[in-house]
């Protein structure tokens, strides 16, 4: 429970997904949907299609911070500000994730230390879904009854739903669990807001209203119909790369892509 995930959270399944099976991301879900190439470019022929912006890296240091907490009641600063130092992307604004990382991460803490701890912290699971398909991702945190997800986001008013592409994503760690014997009643989405203080109008010159970073939770019930969808979109997925696999001559179709054909 205490072992730490590397810091780029680059996960090994081995001895979760046995060599030779293929693994449906979670947290590509959405992606099957909203933008099928691209998919398959990324997941099945491991294509780098995104290399990650400021947001995601900032994300990974707010999860870091998580992580460390729930599983050593402290956090180590110096290793994620090497992280974020280490950076090679010229699609990063390491000086702007370093401003928002101590706000952030202060309201973080609060929040984690007033409200009961986690058992679990980036907990990796798989599971099989049929011959030659697995699932498998890592959870953020989990608790008797919930599946956690903490997500960074630079709007003030976040969400009260939890938007699809994110809500997918834990359905499928909530399948997984279900079927691993650990059933969780709840999903609970919980936004870390960027600070926004100091600022100037760049129209008047004028300071504008502070918005410290903040914490807020959005907690739905999972139904069984959100079970027969997951399980029936995780098939679809799962029986769409099992035909890719048969019929290679259809995979520009399967996957809309006629750039695909002939590969």
């Amino acid at each position: 429970m205490c072992e730490m995930k590397p810091m780029d959270y680059d996960t090994s399944y081995e001895g979760l997904i046995p060599e030779g099976n293929f693994r449906i991301s979670p947290s590509m879900l959405d992606k099957f949907n909203s933008c099928k190439h691209e998919w398959y470019r990324s997941q099945v022929l491991g294509e780098k299609t995104f290399l990650g912006n400021t947001s995601t890296e900032l994300g990974k240091c707010l999860h870091r911070v998580a992580e460390q907490y729930i599983k050593t009641n402290k956090v180590n600063d110096t290793e994620i500000m090497q992280y974020i130092d280490s950076i090679d992307n010229f699609d990063v604004d390491k000086d702007y994730i370093k401003i928002q990382y101590e706000p952030m991460k202060l309201a973080l803490l609060a929040y984690l230390t007033s409200n009961p701890k986690p058992q679990y912290s980036e907990y990796t699971i798989a599971k099989e879904l049929m011959k030659g398909i697995y699932v498998g991702g890592t959870v953020d945190a989990i608790t008797a009854d919930e599946i956690i997800d903490f997500k960074t986001t630079d709007t003030m008013s976040p969400m009260q739903k939890i938007p699809s592409y994110y809500k997918w994503q834990m359905l499928a760690y909530a399948w997984m669990l279900r079927e691993l014997g650990m059933e969780k009643r709840f999903l609970k989405l919980i936004w870390i807001t960027t600070s926004r203080v100091g600022r100037v109008s760049e129209k008047t010159g004028k300071q504008l209203k502070d918005s410290p970073s903040e914490i807020f939770e959005v907690v739905e019930e999972i139904t069984p119909q959100d079970y027969e969808f997951i399980e029936s979109y995780l098939r679809l997925i799962g029986e769409s790369v099992l035909a890719g696999y048969k019929y290679p001559e259809l995979v520009y179709i399967i996957f809309a892509d006629y750039r695909l054909k002939g590969l």
